[in-house]
């Protein structure tokens, strides 16, 4: 690939990820150095999927940009995360002023303590089901719970049962335990709701070594 088309292309990219995620992206020179590599019909592609997932498509990604483009889902899995967080926030303090309490100001240089009633906790206003309470207990990464609630009822409004789920993520956890995964790389359970990931077969020790991979593996060895 030349060197003036990728350069046109990365930099449509560059501006996309800092346009649609506020521009805090980072993107390492590992992932820049692959980029390097990719002809023209794949940095296409690779454009075209980081486009589909700014506008919130499940699609699935292409087998040969599924590492680098999960780093981009993962970072803006991070950004609806904070986004979400901020939201709550705001409601918080909302709430505070509608019952008549005072909010700090989030300038305030004063280094006096601040009164007792500033330290008291608003109730969660959002209507957590027990069972969206026992899939939150059971998968192995609680991030974003507003954000996994919604996508819950979207599925259950589909016909999903929550049963079913919260079996699913227990087997997903399991999985994540068995093979030791970094927390880092497990799915955030959003993510893993609108992505169809409770379909998945999960590793939970009860399956079988494949015998041929096993030979196959020996032959290349002793060859």
């Amino acid at each position: 690939m030349g060197v003036a088309p990728f350069y046109y292309v990365w930099s449509s990219v560059l501006v996309l990820l800092s346009g649609a995620m506020k521009g805090t992206a980072v993107i390492s020179a590992d992932w820049i150095a692959m980029v390097g590599l990719m002809d023209d019909a794949t940095a296409g592609r690779l454009f075209k999927q980081m486009l589909a997932i700014m506008n919130g498509s499940d699609a699935e990604d292409p087998a040969d940009l599924k590492m680098i483009l999960s780093f981009i889902r993962r970072f803006r899995a991070d950004q609806e995360e904070r986004d979400a967080e901020l939201s709550d926030l705001r409601r918080q303090a909302a709430l505070m002023r509608w019952h008549g309490e005072s909010v700090a100001p989030a300038d305030n240089k004063d280094p006096s303590p601040a009164p007792k009633q500033r330290e008291k906790k608003v109730k969660s206003v959002i209507p957590y089901s027990s069972e969206f309470e026992e899939f939150w207990r059971v998968y192995p990464k609680r991030k974003g719970k507003v954000k996994a609630r919604e996508a819950w009822q979207r599925l259950l409004d589909g016909g999903f049962e929550s049963s079913y789920l919260i079996s699913k993520a227990t087997e997903y956890a399991k999985e994540c335990d068995l093979k030791h995964v970094d927390e880092r790389y497990i799915k955030r359970p959003q993510g893993w709701l609108n992505d169809g990931r409770f379909d998945d077969d999960f590793f939970t020790g009860t399956v079988q070594a494949n015998l041929d991979a096993i030979t196959d593996g020996l032959d290349s060895i002793f060859d």
